[in-house]
């Protein structure tokens, strides 16, 4: 429905969107958005733990996540004014208000002001993404980084971080240094190589990241361990995200039904 816009149920809660959307187009298709980043969410999290959404658009996951876990908390993080107004309505009039954190900010590798390349297509707004978008046009925003925020939070118990950010997820997993030595959260990461390059971001950053924080890749969906970068390079031809489990919490299967 072309330029259709309004409201719509989702797990219970109204979400608000924006004209054009194509998750919303994506949500009426399957039922469901991006079921086996959610479910690895879900499965991540610790009781009374917290969740960090980076890359929330409209928040269809965050609400997923809400409701499958009574105890969890979210912290949505969404700097493009294509959707963040709509985040914050709908996390305002939800059930899960009081769970729900919505922060109008980009995440990076470090504080500062960032160019954000918006479009009429809002779900491709990213740093580096103006050729994925119809009319892009540039504004600056405010961005900061994982550690920072973490502290500004009063350092809550993080167990999953999302990060869904048209290719700087680098400067996401950068920035997150002292949050992952003090808690090793999990990580669900967007993982896709044309949108890594303009950042110059090699592919196997994510390896070299593993091994130096003591984690184990898996693709998504699958499972598929990931220890070299020959798997690497095949996964990726099939998938675009990966799943980050520290080794201090990787259990004999780290989703149900999957086995290392």
């Amino acid at each position: 429905m072309p330029g259709f816009a309004g409201r719509f149920p989702y797990y219970g809660t109204r979400v608000h969107f924006q004209p054009g959307a194509p998750i919303f187009r994506a949500v009426c298709e399957n039922g469901i958005y991006e079921p086996d980043i959610v479910n690895a969410m879900v499965h991540f999290v610790r009781p009374g733990g917290t969740v960090f959404d980076v890359g929330a658009n409209i928040g269809l996951m965050a609400i997923a996540v809400l409701s499958s876990c009574a105890s969890c908390r979210v912290i949505s993080f969404e700097p493009s004014p294509n959707s963040l107004p709509y985040l914050e309505r709908t996390a305002a009039e939800s059930r899960y208000k009081d769970r729900w954190t919505i922060i109008g900010k980009a995440i990076s590798s470090r504080a500062g002001v960032m160019e954000l390349a918006i479009g009429r297509d809002p779900l491709f707004d990213g740093f580096k993404s103006a050729d994925r978008l119809s009319h892009p046009r540039v504004i600056d925003v405010q961005a900061s980084s994982l550690d920072d925020e973490w502290r500004r939070l009063g350092c809550p118990d993080v167990s999953v971080v999302k990060a869904d950010v048209e290719g700087a997820e680098g400067l996401v997993l950068e920035g997150a240094a002292q949050l992952i030595k003090a808690l090793h959260p999990s990580f669900v990461v967007e993982w896709h190589e044309p949108y890594l390059k303009p950042f110059g971001t090699p592919p196997g950053l994510l390896l070299s990241f593993a091994q130096e924080f003591g984690y184990r890749i898996f693709s998504l969906p699958g499972g598929v361990p990931v220890d070299d970068a020959g798997t690497l390079f095949v996964q990726m031809t099939t998938c675009s995200n990966f799943a980050l489990v520290h080794g201090d919490t990787l259990g004999g299967s780290f989703l149900p039904g999957l086995r290392d």
